[in-house]
Parts: structure tokens; sequence; C-alpha cells
């Protein structure tokens, strides 16, 4: 994403519309069932992690929380059954669950766990995908430029108890937008500058503090309208050029997964030296109204 390279390219969908769909997805993984590909990718993650942490065997005897969408228990069944061990909670969602996880890792921390693994995976280049995408008018294709870009996914984020030079997730906030594509409300940002308000003021900082924003939002009117009109809402002084960095215009939208890819984009920014400073705003916008915010920063 640094490079600013992604990985678009046609997917396979055949229905009686004469158009060619774009996604992100990995083709090393060739499953065509979501749930296959949601396991294959958390798989990998799960690797990757075992990999990099110091003691491996940690991650066996810490609880793990899992977000993935709402596909059905077959769906679930067939992740889990892939999984080296059963999450102690799954939570069902959509861009906004891995987010709204961390409150559960901090309870969990609070009662005592050393360590909490939080884990999301989604995958959206499939037939399901797909179709709930083209029936709700928002896949991008020719007519609708700035649709939709199906991608997949699979984060875990290792999450401990504050200490100093790590990152902090310093607050969450949530909001409920009740203007959404299935209804004809006007659009108010009311979910959104609620969910920001919300985090800011747990993390006792103002908008005007936050270096840099990272949302889940593509070239969706709707998303970018709701974003202007939060940050006019909670910013106290002019900043026209604040860096906001979109994970969807390099792998997609990547759903359930989104909101911790945000977290870990930034911890690889502030671990690889080019972040454009120490505090920055996660949000996360769900189709259905739900949003969610996470200020997170490097202490």
């Amino acid at each position: 994403m640094r490079a600013k390279l992604n990985r678009f390219e046609d997917l396979v969908f055949f229905d009686d519309a004469p158009y060619k769909y774009v996604g992100s997805f990995v083709p090393e993984i060739t499953d065509v069932l979501p749930s296959l590909r949601a396991a294959a990718l958390l798989d990998g993650a799960l690797r990757d992690l075992t990999q990099s942490w110091p003691d491996p065997r940690l991650l066996d005897r810490i609880p793990m929380v899992l977000a993935i969408p709402d596909y059905g228990t077959n769906f679930e069944r067939t992740v889990i059954d892939r999984l080296p061990r059963r999450p102690e909670m799954i939570v069902h969602g959509g861009s906004t669950t891995g987010l709204e996880l961390l409150a559960e890792a901090a309870r969990l921390l609070e009662h005592g766990s050393s360590h909490v693994l939080v884990c999301a995976a989604d995958s959206r280049v499939t037939g399901r995908g797909l179709l709930a995408l083209r029936e709700s008018g928002r896949l991008r294709r020719q007519s609708a430029p700035q649709g939709v870009i199906p991608g997949e996914a699979a984060a875990c984020v290792l999450v401990e108890p504050a200490r100093p030079d790590t990152i902090h997730i310093a607050a969450l906030g949530r909001g409920v937008e009740p203007a959404t594509f299935a209804n004809d409300l006007p659009l108010q940002a009311e979910g959104l500058t609620a969910a920001w308000r919300r985090a800011l003021g747990a993390a006792q900082r103002e908008l005007d503090d936050i270096d840099w924003h990272i949302a889940d939002h593509g070239d969706e009117s709707f998303f970018v309208k709701q974003h202007e009109m939060a940050l006019t809402r909670l910013l106290t002084q002019s900043r026209p050029n604040i860096p906001r960095w979109q994970p969807t215009d390099f792998m997609g939208d990547v759903g359930t997964a989104t909101g911790l890819v945000e977290i870990i984009w930034a911890a690889q920014a502030w671990a690889r030296g080019y972040a454009p400073g120490a505090a920055a705003l996660c949000s996360c916008s769900d189709a259905g109204g739900g949003r969610a915010a996470v200020i997170i920063a490097r202490e």
C-alpha cells in the first residue's frame, strides 16, 4: 500500500448482465466457496503472526476473538473447523465489527489475560458477496465508476496492556447513521460524527490533534460526503490537507477485516518510518448504518 500498488483483476462472475467486474483477490487460493477462502486467508494470517512472534506457544494459551461476516451457520462452521482451536468469542457483522471487537479484548485484559488475539476474515470476491453488491447497485462497473471494488483479507492483531514505546489503542467510539442505502433519509453524518466524538472524548483529544485519517470508504460519494461532513462538524481550525489513507484503493473492500487492516497499516507505517504523525483516526462505516472509530497513537 505504501507503494500505491494494487492487484485489481477481472472477476469470473456469471450473470445475465454484460458487465466486467473488477476485484482484488489472492490468486494462490483456488477455492470458490467464500467460507473456504476466508479460512485460507485466516490460516495465512495466523501463520505470519506465529512466525514473527518471539514465543509462538503464547498464541495457544491466550483468548482469541474472531469477526466474520454473517453468511450463515455453514460459513461459520467451515471457518471454525479449520482453525487450530475454537475462539472464545465469534462475532458476525460488517466492516465495523473488527474495531468493535477491541472492546471485548480490553475487557479480557481487565480480567487478567496477558494478551488477546483479535482476528477478522472476509471474502467478497465470490458469488454471494458480488451478488449482494450488485443487487444494491454498489458494485463498480462502467456505468458506476465510483462503486465498490470487492476484495478479501484476513487480519490478526495481538493486543496487550499498554506499555511505553508501543502503539496504543487509545479509545473506541461507536455510532449509528439513520441514512442508509435502504432508505431515503438525508445523509447528515450523525453516526460517524458520534463515533468520532466518542472516541476523541475517551482519548481526551480534539480532532485537530489527529495527524492523519485511515478510512474504509473508497470513491463512493455517500461515504466521501459523510467524511467531509464529520470533519466540518468537529474541526475547530482549518486543515485543508489532512492526510487520508484508504486501504480500499489498493485491496478493495475487505468487509469484516477492514478495521484491523487499518490498524495494521498504521502500525507498519510507524515501524517503517513513513507515518505522517503520532496519532491516527481509524474509522469504518457499515452499509447498514453502523459506525466505529478508533484513536491509535505511537507513545
